[in-house]
This record gives C-alpha cells, sequence and structure tokens, in this order.
C-alpha cells in the first residue's frame, strides 16, 4: 500500500451487496482492510464474510439509511475512512457533513459539492452560469397542485415531474395531459420522500425521441479533472436503466468533445473531488441538455472500466487520499465496445414488479466480467433494490458486443424467483437496439405487452420426467423397470401424460421424445431427435426450473398449482412482496372499475392497485404499514 492509501486506515463501507462486494475486491487488491455492515434482513450475505471486519446495526432493514448508526460502527472498528457505494447514503450531503466532522476520509465529494450538485435545481442553475444548455423547465415546487399547476402550465404538456434531489428514477412521473397531474404530483412525492427525505419536485419538458448519455468524470484535489468517455444509458423502464453501453452509438467525435468539456466545466466549478457522472439528454439532431449530477461511483462504472483499463473505485480511493490524477482527457486510452446489462428479481411481463424468494440454482458464465454478490440458498427480500446482478462484456465492436452478451445472459441461470433474463434477451434482439436508434421511450414504446416466449415443446416433457426422478419412492433407480404387462410405465404430471420408455427415455404426445443422458453441476444432458443439449436445471419442492438458453422457465407441479383456477376479480390479491403504503377505500363504499384501492411500496417504488370491477368494499384485510406477501389476499369487493 502507498503512504497515501495508507492514510485512509481502515475503510467502513457504508453500503451492502454486490457494490460493498466490489468496493471490497479493489480494496483488498490494494491492501486496505475493509468493515461491512448489516442487519437482520443481510447478517450472512457474501459481502459480510468478504469483508475482515463487520458491524450489525440492527434488525431493521432501515438502518442501512441512519447515519447515526454508521458513525457508531466507524467508531466501534477503528475505521478511518468510509466509501458510500451507490444508493442509500451516497448522494446524502449529511452524511458526507458528519463523515467529515467525526474525523473520517468520506470517499466522494465534500459536503458542500455534494449539496451543490446534488440538488437538481441548484445543479441547474449553475449550468446555465456556465453556458451549458438545460432542459426547460421550473425551479423546485412543492408537492401540492397549487404549487405545480401554474409552473406546468407554463412548461406545457407533456411534461415530466422528478424529485428535486437523488437519483436512480425514484419519484419520476410522465405527465401526457393536465388532468393526470394532482396524482401524478402526489406519488412522486411520497416516493421522493421515501426515498431521500425529500419531498420538493421538479417539472421539466419531456423530449420526446431524446437519447440518455453521461459523462464519467474525475476529479482529484489538486485542481485536476478529467472525463472518461461516454455512456448510452437509455434503455431503461420506469425511469431506472436496464442496458447502458460505451461509446454511445448515437454520439460522434465532434459532440464527444462538447459533452465531456461541457461535464468537466461543471464539476470543476463545483469545486468537486472524486467520481461523478453528468447526465445530459441528446436529440437526434445533435442538441443536449443537461439533466443531473451523480455526486457517486455509478452502478454501471464498469462499463468505462473495461474500455479504460482504469479501477474507479482505486481512484476513488487515491484522490480521497489526495493523490493527483496522472492523466489527463487527451491521454487516456478507449478500446472496444462495453455494455453492460442489470440482471434484476423482476416481473418484466407484469410491470417489471419487483419479486422475492430463495435462490434454488445458479450459474453465472464464464469469461465476461460478473458483478454480484449471490449464492445459492440466498433469500432475496423486498427490503432492497431489485439488482441482482451486472453482467458486463467488453469486445473490438458493438456488434460483437452485443453477441458476446446475448451468449453471456444464455449462460446466465438464477433460478427460484422471477429475473427479468428473459427480457433482457428479448431488448437485446429487438431492430432498435442493433441499431443503435435508441431513445428512452424504447421499451415503452417497441416493448409494450411483452410477454415471454414460450418454452420448446420438449421442455414440460424434461421438467416433469427430472422431476419424477427425484421424487418417485425408487429414486436413483430405473422408473421403468416398475412397470407392467409388458407396457410402458405411465404417469401424468398436470395435464401432462409421460411414458417411461426404458434407461432415461421418455415420451409425450405433447413433448416428443427425449433422453436424459446425464447431469453434474446443476446441469442436465439431454439428447432429442439425436440432438444432445445442455439445460440448467434446478429443483424445488414440486417446482422444476430449466433453462435451455433461451429463457428461464418455471414449471410447478404442487397440487395447489393444478387446482388453481382464473383470478377472482372480487379477491383483490398482491402482485408482490410489499408493504402497505396507503388504503384508499373503506368498508361498505361503492366503487367504479378502475378505482384505486391501495398504494403498495416495495424497493422504494410506489405501486396504485385498481378496482378491475364495480362493487362494495366486502372487506378490508390489511391496515397502512402492513407487510404483505405475494398473492395475499388484501381487499374482497360484493
Amino acid at each position: 500500500m502507498t503512504k497515501g492509501l495508507a492514510s485512509l486506515g481502515r475503510l467502513l463501507i457504508a453500503n451492502r451487496g454486490e457494490i460493498a462486494a466490489r468496493v471490497e475486491r479493489t480494496a483488498r487488491r490494494l491492501g486496505i482492510a475493509t468493515v461491512a455492515l448489516y442487519t437482520g434482513a443481510d447478517r450472512d450475505a457474501p459481502h459480510v464474510r468478504q469483508a475482515q471486519g463487520a458491524f450489525f446495526l440492527g434488525e431493521d432493514p432501515g438502518l442501512h439509511l441512519d447515519i447515526g448508526r454508521h458513525l457508531d460502527a466507524a467508531r466501534a472498528t477503528g475505521a478511518g475512512s468510509v466509501h458510500p457505494g451507490y444508493g442509500f447514503l451516497a448522494e446524502n450531503a449529511d452524511f458526507a457533513r458528519a463523515c467529515e466532522d467525526a474525523g473520517l476520509v468520506f470517499v466522494g465529494p465534500p459536503a458542500a459539492a455534494m449539496r451543490l450538485l446534488g440538488d437538481k435545481s441548484a445543479a441547474k442553475e449553475l449550468a446555465k452560469e456556465l453556458g451549458v444548455p438545460c432542459v426547460p423547465g421550473s425551479a423546485a415546487i412543492g408537492p401540492d397542485l397549487e404549487s405545480g399547476l401554474p409552473a406546468a402550465r407554463e412548461i406545457g404538456f407533456p411534461l415530466l415531474i422528478k424529485a428535486a434531489a437523488g437519483g436512480g428514477g425514484r419519484g419520476m412521473r410522465v405527465v401526457v395531459e393536465e388532468a393526470q397531474l394532482p396524482a401524478a404530483l402526489r406519488l412522486a412525492a411520497s416516493e421522493a420522500q421515501a426515498a431521500f427525505g425529500r419531498g420538493d419536485l421538479l417539472l421539466e419538458s419531456f423530449l420526446e425521441g431524446a437519447r440518455h448519455v453521461e459523462v464519467q468524470v474525475l476529479a482529484d484535489s489538486h485542481g485536476n479533472v478529467v472525463h472518461l468517455g461516454e455512456r448510452d444509458c437509455s434503455v431503461q423502464r420506469r425511469f431506472q436503466k436496464l442496458i447502458e453501453e460505451s461509446p454511445s452509438p448515437g454520439v460522434g467525435e465532434e459532440t464527444r468533445s462538447q459533452l465531456g468539456e461541457a461535464a468537466i466545466r461543471l464539476v470543476a466549478a463545483a469545486g468537486y473531488r472524486g467520481a461523478a457522472t453528468v447526465e445530459l439528454l441528446l436529440l437526434p439532431d445533435g442538441r443536449f441538455f443537461f439533466l443531473e449530477v451523480n455526486t457517486r461511483l455509478q452502478v454501471e462504472h464498469g462499463v468505462t472500466e473495461l474500455r479504460t483499463g482504469l479501477d474507479l473505485v482505486e481512484w476513488q480511493l487515491r484522490i480521497a487520499a489526495g493523490e493527483a490524477l496522472p492523466f489527463t482527457s487527451e491521454s487516456v486510452s478507449f478500446a472496444g465496445h462495453a455494455i453492460e446489462a442489470r440482471l434484476c428479481a423482476e416481473d418484466a411481463a407484469n410491470q417489471f414488479l419487483p419479486q422475492k424468494g430463495r435462490i434454488a440454482g445458479l450459474a453465472l458464465p464464464a469469461g465476461v466480467r460478473v458483478d454480484h454478490a449471490l449464492e445459492p440458498g440466498m433469500e432475496i427480500g423486498g427490503s432492497f433494490d431489485s439488482l441482482l446482478a451486472k453482467i458486463l462484456v467488453h469486445a473490438e465492436d458493438r456488434e460483437a458486443a452485443c453477441r458476446r452478451l446475448e451468449a453471456a445472459l444464455a449462460g446466465t441461470f438464477v433460478a427460484g424467483l422471477e429475473t427479468n433474463k428473459n427480457f433482457l434477451l428479448a431488448a437485446l434482439s429487438t431492430e432498435d437496439f442493433r441499431s443503435g436508434d435508441l431513445s428512452t421511450r424504447m421499451v415503452e414504446e417497441k416493448m409494450q405487452g411483452y410477454r415471454p416466449a414460450d418454452p420448446p415443446e420438449w421442455l414440460p416433457l424434461l421438467a416433469a420426467a427430472w422431476r419424477a426422478e427425484k421424487h418417485s419412492p425408487y429414486a436413483g433407480r430405473e422408473l421403468w423397470a416398475y412397470r407392467s404387462n409388458g407396457q410402458p410405465a405411465v404417469f401424468h404430471a398436470g395435464d401432462l401424460r409421460v411414458e417411461c420408455l426404458g434407461g432415461r427415455r421418455y415420451r409425450s404426445p405433447a413433448g416428443g421424445e427425449l433422453e436424459i443422458r446425464g447431469e453434474a453441476a446443476g446441469r442436465l444432458e439431454v439428447e432429442i431427435a439425436g440432438v444432445r443439449r445442455q439445460v440448467f436445471a434446478a429443483l424445488e419442492g414440486d417446482q422444476v426450473h430449466l433453462d435451455a438458453g433461451g429463457g428461464t422457465h418455471r414449471f410447478d407441479f404442487s397440487p395447489r398449482r393444478r387446482a388453481a383456477k382464473e383470478a377472482d376479480p372480487r379477491q383483490v390479491r398482491s402482485p408482490m412482496a410489499s408493504r402497505v403504503k396507503a388504503v384508499q377505500v373503506s368498508l361498505g363504499q361503492e366503487i367504479e372499475a378502475g378505482q384505486p384501492l391501495l398504494v403498495l411500496e416495495a424497493m422504494k417504488l410506489e405501486h396504485r392497485l385498481e378496482a378491475a370491477i364495480a362493487g362494495k368494499i366486502a372487506a378490508i384485510h390489511v391496515a397502512q404499514g402492513e407487510a404483505v406477501d405475494h398473492r395475499q389476499l388484501l381487499i374482497e369487493i360484493f
């Protein structure tokens, strides 16, 4: 460890999961001891075991946001520095100031610079002073219609509501017409308050057809500021990024130079130190507009690392230790094309609702970078963000990188809960993505009504046969040996009739014929019509999870599943594990179809449930603040 880095002492990582493991990896390489934080929800997580020390914040997962407990952890463990990662307290200027006041080295910007740039309204004013074009919009407003309506009318529709503080898509809503404004203001303010402790908002023009680009910047305490190129983050859902790449297919050399120069001017004027990301909207005609500055490490920082060969966490630490940047924007070497896909626990076919469950099977691709903190048997709950892992690839050009990412996703298997893997594969195959003709509305406009592809016709047969082998009283022996009258043994799995032909060969009228030739390391080798295939496989009770490379499919053979009927519109059930934010009806109330019933909150996002039919509220089974499980009965209507 250099003398500069030694000044950091023990490093407290004020975060968890994937980013904590990522920071630990670099710290370990540099010889810096780390301290992890955990609550009752993640006491056995990999990031806790990988650190040299750990501190228990308390049972409540919300303590990851408690500044006082973080300072307690630093004192108790003898930490000399704090890395906030991203999310949680990473962009909280009060936290940065508290660390400074406690004599801790905060691995990030000074609190004053974070406060200036972290406030979107103040950052826009600074950008205007510097001549950086900004999206037309208002100063900060309150969450009420009285303050929002005049500003909205002045800007015009469509417009975008966004939280004045923080990022990550929290508190953002597109409003197409005035009638939508009251509800959108209320929901955006509520989300912003929950995520950032502030409910004030901004209104901006919504620029149709815009591409979302961002510039990575590093600044040291010696007056050096460099940019490391741009990333394209246009593939989004709910204003949260799904696929990021560098360089942007929509940015030419002249525009790239202008973006970098604007980003450097803005960060330098704020007296910034550390890693920052300047976010912008780019129109098809080449005009760009400043959006905001993320005063932290970005989730997608690895894309820049793959192209430049630089470790951004290392440079965050070196800058915090007082070292000067030894390179300039012009001397940085860029190579090839890099793309990242975010694997999330969510149901892409159902409004991207977050999911929870236990990881019953796990396989991650070899030969590419995967940032994660996953392991088999881990419980994925609803207390934290839905991000599971980041899969990053690098190749000589964009087309090669796309192919490599598709192959990496095909080699990814997370069984036991719903993920967006199938959706990511579908997004990569769209004409818009392949051509690079992207905008922030690609998902809404071009993938509306997405449904995962049906499994190959032989996959249900494989699921039924493999489960029968595992659950049979003769498990480990040949099922066919127990047939009678010289006829193939037959069993039924749901509506599927399966014949056992001998050995591990099976046949079904619906799925043809196949042979299970072997299994190892969570994979089955299957032969179908002379073609051998490798299939990811995991068994959890009566559920079989299979993936032949084109998408993960779950087959449920439980009696409860077999007896399930069509959803009853009179019974309102939770679409996910969540918490009841608000109950908007009362017992005995007459309601109309489409009327709001409840607001649920999961992973800092709000979801409104509406009545599918008209009627009267017959029963309310939950109250505000109550935690609910997936499919739990909430309200009954008659």
